[in-house]
């Protein structure tokens, strides 16, 4: 795989970890009244969010399964990029050090 394929996939796996997380962010900060009363005037979509939201942890489970699977993809990519690029053994222990540092930063700010 190409260098530049790896660092598309770690963009990928990024969107995918916004995605998730607005998700879960945006559902659970919802007006919950507004959401009954849109459901009782027979709004579909309404009514969806309200079966979610009173049934909260097979949602969550989904989210957060769904992050997991973004956070873990980017480790593993960017840890296939960082050895790429740093052959040598004492530079790449440090590299993925700093990789799994930065990584971890970089998915809990954005």
């Amino acid at each position: 795989m190409s260098s530049f394929f790896l660092i598309l996939m770690i963009l990928v796996f990024f969107v995918l970890s916004g995605f998730f997380s607005l998700a879960e962010t945006a559902i659970f900060a919802s007006n919950r009244f507004k959401i009954r009363h849109l459901a009782s005037e027979g709004n579909r979509r309404a009514r969806e969010l309200a079966g979610w939201l009173e049934a909260p942890e097979n949602l969550l489970a989904t989210i957060l399964l769904g992050n997991n699977f973004a956070s873990i993809g980017a480790a593993t990519v960017s840890a296939a990029l960082v050895s790429r690029i740093f052959l040598t053994p004492e530079r790449l222990e440090i590299a993925l050090a700093a990789e799994a540092v930065l990584l971890t930063l970089f998915i809990l700010l954005f």
